[in-house]
């Protein structure tokens, strides 16, 4: 879904759900005029008496997730941006290491010249 303000969702109960379920968890079923859903609310604004501090789910590296304030989400973004740059750059620096050393065996295998 999207973030939308309260009461611009379609449904009705739908709607109410959003500002009623607990963040980061999923809801339901919730039966609407368009079937049953299940509801993950993983962001709300301005709902300090619901959420108190935290309103933004984030992922983290092991594959989870973790409710964090919403002033830390740029940190955790960089970090994670970080993180996977050096990542990536280790895993490029061995797959071309290992290319460049099969090239110089395939290199080596080969003469020039001969007839």
């Amino acid at each position: 879904g999207e973030l939308v303000k309260q009461g611009y969702v379609r449904s009705r109960e739908l709607d109410r759900a959003c500002f009623q379920v607990r963040l980061g968890v999923v809801e339901g079923p919730i039966r609407s005029d368009f079937g049953l859903h299940l509801v993950l609310v993983s962001e709300r604004t301005n709902c300090p008496k619901l959420d108190g501090a935290n309103t933004k789910l984030v992922k983290k590296g092991g594959g989870g997730s973790e409710l964090v304030p919403s002033d830390q989400i740029g940190s955790f973004e960089i970090e994670t941006l970080a993180r996977d740059a050096i990542l990536f750059g280790i895993g490029c620096t061995v797959a071309g290491g290992l290319v460049a050393e099969l090239a110089a065996q395939v290199g080596n295998g080969l003469s020039v010249g001969s007839s």
